[in-house]
């Protein structure tokens, strides 16, 4: 053991702490603000970043409604409508499409002051032991 690196806090940590996960009508919502860490050369969030967190918020989603111990991603389609600036506060809707024995798809809606900004359709496969 003592010879095991040790992790320490990850770009993906510190930006998924800045978000709060509700339930508001039977779907999850994730709640946070865009941070410096996830900006692109041109101020804006960076799509790579706002993809992680599409996708990372889905499978947390995944993991709390199927009770499974491992998810592996399929196939991933994003789509962003706008630009997200710094500072801005967003919500993450996520809908649990299809949820079957070894399969699942997720939607998540991205919203920017009630404007939609992402949509992310997630196709995984539920692994359990």
């Amino acid at each position: 053991m003592a010879r095991q690196p040790q992790s320490g806090e990850t770009l993906e940590d510190m930006i998924l702490e800045k978000f709060q996960c509700q339930v508001r009508d039977d779907k999850f919502c994730f709640i946070g603000k865009i941070t410096p860490e996830m900006l692109s050369d041109v101020g804006t969030a960076s799509w790579s970043s706002l993809n992680m967190i599409l996708s990372t918020m889905a499978i947390v989603t995944l993991r709390q409604k199927s009770n499974a111990n491992m998810l592996t991603v399929d196939s991933i389609s994003t789509y962003f409508i706008k630009p997200v600036q710094i500072n801005n506060q967003v919500e993450i809707y996520i809908d649990v499409i299809d949820l079957g024995v070894n399969h699942c798809k997720v939607e998540a809606n991205m919203f920017n002051n009630k404007n939609i900004a992402g949509k992310c359709i997630l196709s995984a496969r539920i692994i359990r032991k």
